[in-house]
């Protein structure tokens, strides 16, 4: 139990504020109000205490594909297993109808049925070699023109390098199964 979760401060200034129904007679309304604050503590220690011993813990989140149709992109990110320091890292580059949910977990300890990132990650490899790998990949995005440099996203020549490899990939991937 971690003491600093609730403000004591602002509890008393609460329960003093509810302590006016009692003036005006409405002791269910004390009561209720009251009840209703120690819930909203409750809960709140609760999902405050989970989130610092998954962090004293590193506990980390995973994203696991759902659906049969989970797109490249996501199946990229997926085959990271337990990498992702928070859920809403996990989450990022969620896009409409992506059937992705984010885990908590421990890399290497927690097993969700059906999800094989370290297959995943074999399989976008085995893409990845079917376009004649890192190193055939790394002469094509050399030969690109200052114009189509330009227009991948990146703060940098290494960002763009690894969206340009990555979209390459993903590209072969859409064209074969999967699992």
């Amino acid at each position: 139990m971690f003491d600093d979760i609730i403000d004591r401060s602002r509890l008393a200034s609460k329960v003093h504020w509810f302590a006016g129904k009692l003036v005006d007679g409405d002791l269910d309304g004390y009561v209720g109000s009251n009840a209703d604050l120690a819930a909203y503590y409750v809960h709140r220690s609760a999902l405050e205490n989970m989130e610092r011993n998954c962090r004293l813990n590193d506990v980390k989140y995973a994203r696991v594909p759902t659906g049969r149709e989970t797109c490249s992109w996501c199946f990229m990110l997926a085959s990271r297993d337990f990498d992702y320091r928070s859920e809403k890292s996990a989450a990022a580059a969620s896009h409409p109808h992506c059937d992705c949910v984010i885990v908590p977990g421990k890399d290497g300890v927690t097993r969700i049925a059906g999800y094989n990132p370290k297959g995943m990650r074999m399989r976008w490899r085995s893409c990845m070699d079917a376009l004649g790998g890192e190193k055939e990949l790394r002469a094509g995005f050399d030969a690109l023109t200052k114009d189509e440099l330009a227009a991948i996203k990146g703060r940098n020549r290494s960002e763009k390098w690894t969206r340009w490899r990555n979209a390459q990939v993903n590209a072969e991937v859409e064209t074969r199964d999967r699992w």
